[in-house]
């Protein structure tokens, strides 16, 4: 997965892989008939509403098929978990989360399928997870008029 293209955030998150290892996936799979989805996290510690947007503008020129947007999700019994326990860092609130995502699906191609917009899993940030949940149907709605929208400036 990516996460983010930002090198910070993938030594911050233990990923395991550079950007440049993620893209030459990408090209590698580019050229086989799987379809590519790719996973990108928001609410990352230290990451900016203009980088969390810049993963996703990268996402976007890439050939994938589909892409996952996703809250940070921090389990208290990980690194980050008891990290975060000891000394909390800022996270998106749900406002700002709507914001940044909505930001990224402007600069999301027309083409690539927009399989998640928020996770469901049980974090630190309970509460916000909570409200997050709700969103579902806005976002359904949010995302035919959408559609609606693109298809008719293509007419």
């Amino acid at each position: 997965g990516l996460q983010s293209i930002h090198e910070k955030s993938a030594i911050l998150t233990n990923r395991g892989h550079d950007l440049n290892c993620f893209l030459t996936a990408i090209d590698k799979l580019a050229k086989t008939r799987l379809k590519i989805c790719v996973h990108i996290i928001n609410s990352l510690p230290n990451e900016s509403k203009e980088e969390m947007v810049e993963t996703a503008q990268l996402v976007g020129s890439l050939p994938i098929h589909a892409i996952k947007i996703h809250m940070l999700h921090v389990i208290s019994d990980s690194v980050m978990g008891q990290q975060y326990l000891k000394q909390p860092f800022p996270v998106l609130s749900k406002e700002e989360y709507i914001d940044v995502v909505i930001s990224q699906l402007e600069v999301l191609p027309a083409n690539i399928i927009i399989q998640r917009l928020t996770g469901d899993q049980k974090t630190i940030f309970s509460s916000l997870r909570a409200n997050l949940r709700p969103l579902t149907n806005w976002w359904m709605t949010c995302a035919r008029r959408s559609i609606h929208s693109r298809v008719n400036s293509l007419t």
